[in-house]
């Protein structure tokens, strides 16, 4: 039931005839927290923003008698007006909610006028109790105020201020800080090269994130896995190397190059590596081993001075048939 607002002193009169008496409206409709004359009868003249009473909190409705207008109004200075038969009439007053959505980007906002969350980074936050309120239908119907945050353990609190709302609506909670991080797709043993169909995006915490060193997808794409992995496994820089083309004890073609002249032999390579790293070779014929580096097609290159045994005091080896 609304509470009546009777405003004494006030001596107005509506610049009508008795024949044409200001006709009283069914059904109302404010934003303000003060129903006026204006609102209350379509022909108000320049009596139409004298106050008459309160209206409901916002977002809520409720029925007035019409003798309770009558009083209101003439104590406002109106002896006469048209009912139009009406024994009540509805009062409503229009609303914002404020729920947890509209609330969780107020605190978006301020954390990303502090600097706490970076590009990239999204806030996932949950409130420690249900939030739905209403506000008066304004500019702006809600404002944060107090607001702290700790890093640390994410936890925040603050308080909302409600137009139209008397008391403050205090709230709480966490914020976790996310980052899309490239988890594996599907199961994959060890020494799958990666591909971008192996790969997929996942929200992750930062902290996380930052404690296993996630890293950008197209640094996977085309590396190997070290070991079998599950599904979903969060992919860090340890859980890839560069793709192995030289295997340890396979026969490789070895190229050396004097010059205009280059040589090639077959030879049995002690160690298996990627491109660009180092690769031991036996020598099948003379039994010495060379010295050289792995390259893309599997082949191992190896230049004048790696022609060396082993023991530095050895002479050089010869790379047989050449």
């Amino acid at each position: 039931m609304l509470r009546s607002l009777l405003l004494a002193g006030v001596s107005l009169t509506f610049c009508c005839t008795a024949s044409a008496a200001p006709l009283l409206r069914a059904d109302i409709a404010v934003i303000a927290e003060i129903v006026t004359l204006g609102d209350m009868f379509a022909d108000a003249g320049d009596a139409a923003a004298t106050p008459i009473f309160r209206a409901p909190a916002p977002g809520t409705a409720g029925l007035v008698p019409v003798a309770t207008v009558s009083a209101a109004v003439r104590a406002a200075g109106v002896s006469a007006f048209d009912t139009a038969g009406l024994a009540e009439i509805r009062v409503a007053r229009s609303g914002t909610r404020v729920d947890q959505a509209l609330v969780a980007t107020l605190i978006e906002a301020e954390l990303d006028r502090r600097g706490e969350r970076l590009p990239g980074v999204t806030a996932s936050i949950a409130f420690d109790a249900a939030l739905d309120a209403m506000a008066a239908a304004t500019a702006e119907p809600v404002r944060l105020r107090d607001f702290s945050y700790r890093a640390d353990s994410g936890r925040f609190s603050g308080s909302l201020i409600l137009a139209g709302v008397a008391e403050p609506l205090a709230i709480s909670g966490r914020v976790d800080l996310l980052v899309s991080a490239p988890h594996l797709v599907a199961p994959a043993t060890a020494g799958t090269i990666l591909s971008a169909t192996d790969i997929e995006m996942r929200p992750v915490p930062l902290r996380q994130a930052d404690a296993a060193g996630a890293i950008d997808p197209s640094q996977l794409i085309g590396k190997q896995l070290r070991r079998s992995a599950r599904a979903g496994l969060l992919l860090r820089p340890a859980d890839v190397v560069e793709p192995v083309v030289v295997t340890r004890n396979a026969e490789v073609t070895v190229y050396l190059n004097q010059g205009p002249l280059t040589l090639s032999m077959r030879g049995k390579a002690l160690n298996a590596a990627a491109a660009g790293e180092p690769v031991q070779i036996l020598n099948m014929t003379s039994r010495k081993i060379l010295f050289g580096v792995a390259r893309a097609d599997g082949s191992v290159a190896i230049t004048p001075a790696g022609t060396a045994q082993i023991h530095p005091h050895s002479a050089p080896a010869q790379i047989a048939g050449l």
